[in-house]
């Protein structure tokens, strides 16, 4: 998490009252090369590292849709999105590492590792 983000958190969503889903920029990186900073759209994908939705949502919508391994959160976001008030913060939230597992993920990979391909959709 960026350097008092709890405190960002806590800032923009008291100062955005009504607000369900509260979607923070990010910055991603590797190594020691400059960060790049991702600020989402309204018709972008939404980072959901950096997501803080409220709770009273998974109530009335329910949860994550598993059966869609890799895709599940972005399409419960498209759909709440459309159905729950939502503001974007220009905050940095998180930091994501392009040098981790999931950055260099390649559908060749779990044939390579003997493990099972995961179902798109």
């Amino acid at each position: 998490m960026a350097e008092n983000g709890r405190a960002q958190i806590s800032k923009s969503i008291e100062g955005s009252p009504g607000i369900e889903i509260n979607v923070f920029a990010q910055e991603s990186g590797i190594d020691n090369a400059p960060s790049i900073a991702f600020s989402p759209r309204a018709d972008s994908i939404w980072p959901h590292q950096s997501i803080v939705v409220l709770a009273d949502i998974y109530r009335v919508a329910g949860l994550y849709d598993l059966k869609y391994k890799i895709s599940a959160d972005q399409i419960y976001l498209a759909i709440a999105r459309q159905t729950h008030s939502w503001k974007i913060h220009a905050f940095p939230l998180n930091y994501y590492d392009l040098s981790g597992v999931s950055a260099n993920f390649s559908l060749d990979t779990p044939k390579n590792s003997g493990a099972k391909s995961p179902k798109l959709c």
